[in-house]
């Protein structure tokens, strides 16, 4: 009998133990090394009717897209010809790439846009030269 008085001491200190454990506080002093969170400037998509100016580092003229709808686009160079196709853009926080397929069979082009802000940045493509860019949507 002593032991089984024992073995059930035993056994209240361990669940007591067990449901005691340490508090559940909060911790305010932002010291728990969570990386802070990531940029979030480049739009998740490009709106219709927008338009993206990109005015070579050459200062050679602007060069404007115009977001069609959720696929299409239309572009004009600083040289004065135009240009249709389809794109594609893929944002990840404070960056966005924006592909150019033109309806003629010729190159894409691809442009990286860096967001400084909701609508605007630096820009670096293959085919359109580098610079600053604004975004209006």
């Amino acid at each position: 009998m002593k032991q089984l008085k024992l073995l059930a001491c035993v056994l209240a200190l361990g669940a007591f133990a067990l449901f005691t454990g340490c508090g559940g506080g909060s911790n305010n002093d932002n010291s728990n090394n969570n990386p802070p969170p990531s940029g979030t400037n480049a739009p998740t998509s490009l709106a219709s009717g927008s338009t993206i100016t990109l005015p070579p580092s050459t200062g050679a003229g602007d060069h404007v897209i115009t977001i069609n709808d959720a696929s299409t686009y239309s572009v004009k160079f600083n040289d004065g010809t135009s240009e249709t196709g389809t794109y594609t853009y893929t944002a990840s926080g404070d960056t966005a790439t924006l592909v150019l397929t033109p309806g003629n069979g010729s190159n894409a082009s691809n442009i990286n846009l860096t967001f400084a802000n909701r609508t605007s940045g630096s820009y670096t493509s293959d085919n359109v030269d580098s610079g600053t860019f604004t975004y209006t949507p």
